[in-house]
């Protein structure tokens, strides 16, 4: 009982690091998608006047 209760935990933290590698991996991606430029905040002036 005691040898399927430490297999039974075994297969539970294996799954648990494949979850976590996942989400690290997605993790990883998002921070190295590049940024976009940022516009600038306030009126446009005219020059055409």
């Amino acid at each position: 009982q005691v040898l399927t209760t430490h297999k039974d935990i075994l297969r539970k933290i294996q799954e648990y690091d494949q979850q976590i590698k996942r989400i690290f991996e997605i993790l990883r991606r998002l921070l190295a998608l590049p940024e976009k430029p940022k516009h600038k905040i306030g009126f446009i002036k005219n020059t055409n006047k």
